[in-house]
């Protein structure tokens, strides 16, 4: 039985564990539809079970989070990971494994969002939780914010994309060239302005290992 049951199992012969009170639960995840539609499915399991639930995720997957099971809360995460990905240059320069070329698209990109703007909107998105839910691209800002609320974090990963010498992360792959030390560094790429936001809005120290 999962730790988030509203039912317990009693002991043998012991009168029935008291329903647990329902929980707070915040799912952070941004990127495209296969990054957001996993964990719609996992607050529509919890939200079944008693618990309330929110999707925090960017303003573009906003309709198809609330468009599930009568309408799920929505939190808005600021910003627009995946959205490059639908610019056709972009996607001529994936055709053509250019990956330099889609380096500095992805910079160009970058460039119009506010970092600190998008880091602070994690603060209010997971706002009142008692457990926090980092998806593989929102992992570094769910436990930071999760540590300073005194939340439980939970990480619900759909791939490898914590820091590891043993391969690169696969939207990255293209710039390793097979070098290890290169393969972490694709892996700290995403999570790079995270510091920032810990020291300067959370008040946090810096971590020393994990995501």
């Amino acid at each position: 039985m999962d730790a988030l049951s509203i039912r317990t199992v009693s002991a043998a012969g012991a009168a029935p564990a008291q329903p647990r009170p329902p929980l707070r639960v915040a799912i952070a995840t941004v990127g495209t539809r296969g990054d957001v539609q996993p964990y719609v499915a996992l607050a529509l399991a919890l939200r079944r079970r008693g618990h309330h639930v929110v999707v925090a995720t960017e303003a573009r997957m906003e309709s198809f989070v609330r468009g599930f099971g009568g309408g799920l809360e929505w939190r808005r995460i600021e910003g627009d990971s995946a959205g490059l990905l639908f610019e056709p240059e972009a996607q001529r320069a994936l055709a053509e494994s250019n990956m330099w070329r889609l380096i500095s698209l992805t910079s160009a990109w970058e460039k119009k969002f506010n970092k600190m703007t998008v880091l602070r909107s994690y603060e209010d998105a997971l706002a009142g939780a008692d457990i926090v839910v980092g998806a593989g691209l929102t992992l570094t800002q769910t436990v930071c914010v999760a540590e300073r609320n005194g939340a439980a974090w939970v990480p619900a990963i759909l791939g490898p994309t914590l820091p590891t010498s043993e391969f690169p992360l696969f939207l990255l792959a293209g710039l390793a060239c097979g070098c290890r030390c290169l393969n972490r560094w694709t892996c700290e790429c995403p999570n790079a302005n995270t510091a920032l936001t810990r020291a300067r809005t959370l008040r946090l120290p810096a971590r020393t290992n994990g995501p």
